[in-house]
């Protein structure tokens, strides 16, 4: 759809990060009026969403001024989606809020749902639980490519530059998971693989490194704009924050991010 619009802009949205791989966007499944993945068949007249998150301010602006025009439409799986109407920021933020929001959360728990399937490549399979050093590592990774500021203690991610051990910072205090399995299917063949949906929370680490956990509370809001995984152009990797909370116990508050204009964005 993008391409038929605006080819230089198609072009944009496809190229990866020359170190990383990487690329700023990322792309949910078909989604129903809620905001819950789509459910059942499709009838003609059928309204759903796409939530499409960029992570550079730049790529924003480019497509909701490419979008603006009448006519648009795209086709998936043989079946023809027109566009309703220009699509609209559903909500954003600037990597230097991010920061501060978590920083006045301060230490506590970071929690995840998982709401589309996910997974991590690891160099000759895929893993299917988020490991700290995966979730954290793969956004830290984003962060460096293409965020331009700051992280807690002054760390500073640098394209090509190892993440910091993220398993010693942080402990799984909880999780409910469970496996599904997907099928892609590209010129008539079908490519089987296996993800995980639920909710998984994390802790700062008795003896680790402060500095560390408290980019990670950063980068856990930074992830519902980039997401946690492989296939996060696909559909894949879609989290929503189910915690960043004032410590432990029943009385704790759960922080959140106030709208902004730049920085990442997530579209609908």
């Amino acid at each position: 759809m993008v391409e038929r619009v605006s080819p230089a802009l198609s072009a944009e949205f496809h190229r990866e990060d020359a170190a990383q791989g990487l690329r700023a966007y990322t792309l949910s499944g078909l989604l129903d009026a809620a905001g819950r993945p789509w459910r059942g068949g499709l009838a003609p007249g059928d309204t759903g969403a796409l939530l499409v998150g960029l992570l550079t301010d730049d790529l924003r602006v480019r497509l909701m001024t490419a979008s603006e025009g009448p006519g648009l439409w795209m086709e998936v799986g043989g079946v023809r989606f027109e566009a309703a109407g220009p699509p609209a920021v559903a909500r954003g933020s600037s990597c230097s809020a991010l920061a501060q929001v978590a920083q006045r959360c301060g230490v506590g728990e970071i929690g995840f749902k998982f709401s589309s399937p996910t997974t991590f490549r690891v160099p000759g399979r895929s893993l299917l639980f988020p490991l700290p050093s995966l979730v954290f590592g793969g956004l830290w990774e984003k962060w460096a490519a293409f965020a331009d500021c700051l992280l807690p203690g002054g760390l500073q991610p640098r394209v090509g530059e190892p993440p910091p051990d993220f398993d010693t910072a942080l402990d799984v205090s909880r999780y409910e998971l469970q496996t599904v399995k997907l099928t892609f299917r590209n010129d008539g063949r079908e490519f089987p693989q296996r993800a995980f949906v639920g909710t998984c929370s994390f802790m700062p680490a008795k003896a680790g490194n402060p500095e560390v956990a408290a980019a990670a509370r950063v980068l856990a809001l930074y992830a519902e704009f980039a997401g946690v995984g492989s296939s996060t152009t696909m559909g894949l990797g879609r989290v929503e924050r189910i915690g960043l909370r004032r410590g432990p116990g029943p009385g704790a508050k759960t922080c959140g991010v106030k709208p902004a204009h730049r920085g990442p964005a997530a579209s609908s």
